[in-house]
């Protein structure tokens, strides 16, 4: 029992079509004799702490709703083994379907969460179970390959190796299996950011100090080499060498792809993103892919990174509109009302897009993604002037360049260059925006800056870079960040992006390139939205590594979790008449 308005019964049991049993929390209106509609969470993360993220449960019984937070197969308190989004799908429709027979329900089911609470919403819809009206998918993504596991070819190091480990955790202690020493310290870092995370009345600066230790017993971690001989206990964790193994797209990955769904699935649902969270393209694809076949769909992107809902975000403070908790459960809350229980609220004749301005700091509100009056604007890459410069330090402008000598590094995979916030998982790295002054005064980053803006300059859209390249490797891999240099100086990343050579025309087919031939390369960095200000100047960093965001290219062209041998490459990044090197901003324009 919680208070005068809710009441909990744990550990309610429902048993699946396969007689294996799963346990959810169910909270419900004092009055339990009513009948409600139901939102239900299904989580891997613990059903007793997750739900504290976002939207609490308490809250939603307190207005009308009985809410059920279930521990996914083989997870906590559900029996079954944990066997990944493998029974997910038929789970969900289970669930649901069990929610809506009950006594307590009016029938009408909803369902919400995050990162995995998000994917569970998806690959239950897809089951397409008759009582769901609605769901509402948060920083989460649509298992296609690129944009999930693998970025441009090459493998998420950090986000995925600290997932699993926080994972294997309960599953070692069911199975009383001994862990690793060298992952056991980093598992106690992970419990102590954990819990600090989920607090609801969680300090950043405390959670950017322990991460800093977490990531000082990662660091042990992360530069084992091969990958296939890192210290996660395949026996719990198949799936983590299942993604090391299968580096190409193909049938594993296309077997829970949302994308192939976007016809089927024909629910209002409400997506919700963040500009640092490591999941913005793929929550904007399934914005847009499910906008163009089913009912409507509404889309909420912040400044925030993975699950942090506030204005402080890495090294910056976005103001108190950045400050979002409250009003996402507002806006669960009136979304919920809608489509379950029939208010006025006028949801469909609201603006569909809702997105935060960086560098503004202010919310704008569209009716489409990409924004209709977006022009495309390309900013070049111009040499220094110094020839045969190992650094960039170049210019970008929107002049298209003539003859001018190609920028020359060497890319050295023993000493990478090292990620400095960004797109990331919060477990073992400190996500959002960081000052990358430390990394560009490395040589092995070409720096292109334009000169500081006469007009404030905004961009809100897709990103990518055009690349002309060449290296004397069979493969490597070349990286692009979007950089906002602030005029004290601080180097404000907005997105970044990587290529792996050999991925350059195809996931499914990869092919290694010819030593010292030029290459054109496309590297996605996803989207942004952001105000360059008076003053500010556009920056583009271009290297070969942003480690441990990515897994090292270790230039040999042996298989990426099979190799511990390195070679050094040289780099050549090309910008001519012919090979004229770009980023694409989406530019808007003064209303």
């Amino acid at each position: 029992m919680l208070g005068n308005d809710t009441v909990i019964k744990r550990n309610v049991e429902i048993t699946m079509r396969d007689q294996v049993t799963l346990r959810a929390d169910l909270y419900l209106p004092r009055d339990e004799r009513c009948q409600y509609p139901c939102l239900i969470q299904r989580t891997p993360y613990n059903k007793e702490e997750v739900y504290k993220k976002l939207f609490p449960p308490e809250m939603a019984a307190a207005n009308g709703y009985a809410v059920l937070v279930q521990d996914t197969r083989g997870r906590f308190a559900s029996n079954g083994e944990f066997d990944l989004y493998h029974n997910d799908v038929l789970d969900g429709y289970d669930t649901v379907e069990w929610a809506a027979k009950q006594t307590w329900c009016t029938g009408k089911i909803g369902m919400y969460g995050g990162s995995y609470g998000g994917i569970t919403q998806l690959l239950a819809a897809v089951s397409q179970p008759p009582h769901l009206i609605t769901i509402c998918p948060a920083i989460t993504n649509s298992l296609r390959y690129d944009g999930y596991v693998y970025e441009g070819g090459v493998f998420r190091l950090v986000s995925y190796i600290g997932w699993t480990l926080m994972m294997i955790q309960d599953t070692a202690k069911k199975n009383n299996i001994e862990l690793p020493g060298s992952i056991l310290d980093v598992l106690e870092g992970l419990d102590e950011l954990h819990h600090i995370s989920f607090s609801r009345f969680s300090d950043s600066k405390v959670i950017f100090e322990k991460t800093n230790e977490l990531q000082k017993n990662m660091q042990r971690v992360l530069l084992t080499l091969p990958l296939e001989n890192l210290p996660i206990p395949k026996k719990i964790a198949a799936y983590f060498f299942d993604w090391l193994k299968l580096w190409k797209d193909g049938d594993y990955w296309e077997k829970y792809d949302i994308t192939q769904y976007y016809k089927r699935i024909k629910i209002p649902m409400l997506h919700i993103g963040g500009w640092y969270d490591l999941f913005t393209k793929h929550t904007l694809e399934n914005f847009q892919g499910f906008s163009n076949n089913v009912a409507y769909q509404r889309l909420v992107m912040g400044p925030w990174s993975h699950g942090m809902y506030s204005q402080k975000v890495g090294e910056l403070d976005f103001g108190n509109e950045a400050e979002y908790r409250d009003k996402l459960n507002a806006l669960h809350l009136q979304w919920f009302d809608y489509w379950l229980k029939g208010s006025a609220a006028p949801i469909e004749n609201e603006p569909a897009v809702q997105y935060f301005v960086m560098g503004e700091n202010q919310w704008r509100k569209t009716t489409k993604w990409p924004l209709k009056e977006t022009r495309y604007i390309k900013w070049y890459l111009h040499s220094s002037g110094k020839a045969n410069t190992l650094r960039g330090n170049g210019v970008l402008s929107m002049e298209q360049p003539s003859y001018e000598l190609p920028d020359r590094f060497i890319y050295n995979p023993e000493k990478p260059v090292p990620s400095m916030g960004g797109s990331i998982l919060p477990l073992g790295m400190n996500p959002g925006p960081r000052n990358q002054k430390v990394v560009e005064e490395r040589e092995d980053v070409l720096v292109y800056t334009s000169e500081p803006l006469l007009n404030d300059l905004e961009i809100t859209g897709p990103l990518k870079v055009i690349l002309w390249a060449s290296t004397d490797s069979v493969d490597t891999d070349f990286t692009a960040k979007l950089v906002d240099v602030h005029p004290g100086g601080f180097a404000q990343n907005l997105q970044d992006g990587i290529i792996r050579t050999s991925f350059r025309n195809s996931y499914k087919s990869p092919c290694f390139i010819i030593p010292n031939e030029i290459y054109e390369y496309e590297i996605d960095l996803a989207a942004t939205s952001n105000l360059f200000k008076q003053g500010h100047s556009i920056r583009l960093e271009i290297s070969s590594s942003n480690f441990p965001c990515y897994s090292r290219n270790l230039n040999t062209g042996v298989e990426h979790s099979k190799g511990s041998k390195m070679k050094v490459a040289n780099q050549m990044v090309y910008h001519n008449e012919k090979h004229a090197s770009h980023v694409v901003l989406p530019v808007i324009p003064k209303a």
